[in-house]
């Protein structure tokens, strides 16, 4: 982002979210590939204390959005991201990471 290749950095956010479709909460499903849509529809609402009522809703739909922002700019889209579309998708992101990032500790624990 320093160097002011803001599409880099929104692509960024959406290797960051990749990654975070790796939880896989059931161990039988450990042979499937990631999916971002399987983590947000299966693994994220089983995670220990994640909201199951409209917060969880809203969290889920969120990530959706900007799963799709992000992936946009991963796949070389026309649309010109400037700096404050990467600003707004990197603090969304670390946002998000931060929120879910209590739930996988729980996780954890159990």
């Amino acid at each position: 982002m320093l160097l002011g290749d803001y599409s880099k950095a929104v692509a960024h956010c959406r290797d960051v979210l990749d990654i975070l479709a790796q939880i896989n909460v059931h161990e039988e499903d450990e042979k499937k590939q990631p999916n971002f849509r399987r983590f947000i529809d299966n693994e994220l609402k089983n995670l220990p204390g994640f909201p199951a009522d409209a917060r969880g809703e809203t969290l889920a739909n969120m990530l959706k959005n900007l799963y799709g922002i992000t992936s946009k700019a991963a796949h070389g889209s026309s649309i010109p991201f400037n700096r404050d579309d990467a600003e707004m998708a990197e603090m969304i992101t670390l946002a998000i990471l931060s929120y879910i990032g209590k739930f996988i500790t729980r996780q954890e624990e159990v």
